[in-house]
């Protein structure tokens, strides 16, 4: 079956005004679509030997100055000269992935533009990219040349290229960033698409040097902190850590915990009315995480943390993460192997005794500026006709999910049922698969080793744990 896709504006969601059922609607109708081709080809992608260019270096060098300059930066001569030196091999790669960027930049922008009228074709566009995007990155990532220490480019905000196996540390966004080895932390976008093109590494054309803050909430976009683009990250080995908890900012989620936070949303694999990929090949690694992180999509977006090793890999948020799709987004979470975690954390009220959305009483600011301290939404799940998939290839896992509940207070009269672990609500669909091992479930009942779980009056999602 088919669904419908709609859009809203991004000023609908900044400002709260989100269409939903009257008071006392029944949220899901019984049953629940399937995957369609496109979906699956994204959950279950084919490495694709993509066209590669005649002229390498020029082509890179074309492509990485025609998407800076979308993006609002004019590269310098300098490093554009570096970039063309590259060698052949290492160019064509780059330049392909820079132009399937180029692409996704351009859908992204047609996706942002459109009225929810028009939202449906645009989505999408947005998926089709998102698969050309994916299938030449997993070919890349598996047919990078041997490291050359010499090759190595920073053209920020568009590309970053480390070949050697040392322990890098990333502290500013990239539209692409390929790693070609080591124990790396991330403390950047990290194939989240929420670009913050302010802030640059020194000695890059940057209007502000230092560390990227970007996005700490939606509201954000306004102030310019950050941009809606769209992002691949390639992680070829090593134990990598993505996302760190710092202080939380005193005018934001500092009203709410003194708790150490992961201070941006949009992280890890995460799309906005774009695209966002991370492709990370091998190690055991840690996902750590705000909202909308760890393969997240909102808003005709697409979101997908594409973890191909078999190492024992940790994930950790505090809601709307772990393959989640939210109003026509979708979301994809696959991770192929190894004894994996799936987690969330909640941040300590500063006054016990304060109620739910009121200053001091946990978690972090939403939308609506307000302290949300309503774990939800893990592991498989689709609000409002988006898609969230999390796919586990094998091992003995652990899932810990949010309880069942309800979010109050979005909508006067309205509250939005919420769960974890294979749901759906509001026309979305939510899949958890696991497809071996002996696992452990958490949170929502009725999970377990070797068993399914159908779509339901009460959510439209599936839960299958193929011990």
């Amino acid at each position: 079956m088919r669904r419908a896709r709609w859009l809203v504006s991004v000023s609908m969601v900044a400002t709260g005004a989100l269409v939903v059922p009257e008071a006392g609607a029944v949220p899901n109708p019984p049953g629940a679509p399937e995957l369609d081709p496109v979906e699956l080809r994204l959950v279950s992608p084919r490495p694709t030997v993509p066209e590669l260019p005649d002229d390498p270096p020029r082509a890179l060098v074309a492509g990485v100055t025609a998407l800076s300059a979308r993006l609002g930066v004019t590269q310098e001569p300098g490093p554009l000269n570096v970039a063309a030196r590259l060698s052949p091999a290492v160019a064509a790669r780059l330049a392909v992935l820079v132009q399937r960027l180029l692409d996704c930049q351009v859908a992204t922008e047609r996706l942002v533009a459109a009225s929810p009228a028009g939202g449906e074709e645009s989505a999408a566009e947005m998926r089709a990219c998102a698969v050309r995007l994916h299938e030449a990155g997993l070919w890349v990532a598996q047919t990078l040349p041997a490291p050359a220490a010499t090759d190595a480019v920073d053209l920020w905000p568009v590309l970053r290229y480390d070949p050697g196996d040392t322990d890098g540390r990333y502290e500013n966004d990239y539209a692409l960033l390929v790693d070609a080895g080591g124990n790396d932390t991330y403390l950047n976008n990290a194939g989240g698409n929420l670009l913050d093109v302010i802030r640059g590494p020194r000695g890059t054309p940057s209007a502000q040097p230092g560390p990227a803050r970007g996005c700490h909430r939606f509201h954000d976009l306004a102030t310019g902190d950050c941009v809606i683009a769209s992002a691949l990250l390639i992680d070829s080995g090593g134990d990598d850590i993505y996302g760190q908890r710092q202080a939380p900012d005193p005018l934001g989620d500092g009203m709410c915990t003194a708790d150490p936070v992961v201070l941006r949303i949009a992280t890890a694999g995460a799309g906005f009315s774009g695209a966002g990929i991370l492709i990370d090949r091998a190690g055991d690694d840690h996902y750590l995480g705000k909202t909308l992180t760890q393969g997240a999509a909102h808003l005709g977006g697409v979101g997908i943390l594409y973890d191909d090793g078999t190492g024992d890999d940790s994930y950790l948020a505090i809601r709307n993460a772990q393959g989640l799709g939210i109003i026509a987004g979708l979301g994809i979470l696959r991770d192929n192997g190894g004894d994996d975690s799936y987690q969330w954390y909640q941040p300590r009220a500063i006054d016990p005794a304060a109620t739910f959305q009121r200053g001091f009483s946990g978690g972090v600011i939403d939308e609506l500026g307000k302290c949300d301290n309503l774990p939800r939404a893990f592991q498989g799940v689709g609000v409002v006709h988006g898609v969230g998939v999390l796919y586990d290839g094998g091992g003995d896992d652990t899932y810990r999910g949010a309880p069942a509940g309800f979010e109050e207070n979005l909508v006067p009269g309205f509250n939005l049922p919420t769960g974890s672990q294979g749901w759906g609500v509001l026309g979305g669909f939510g899949m958890l698969d696991d497809e071996a091992g002996r696992d452990i479930y958490e949170g929502i009942a009725g999970r377990g080793d070797g068993v399914t779980v159908q779509p339901s009056r009460e959510s439209t999602g599936l839960f299958m744990d193929k011990a």
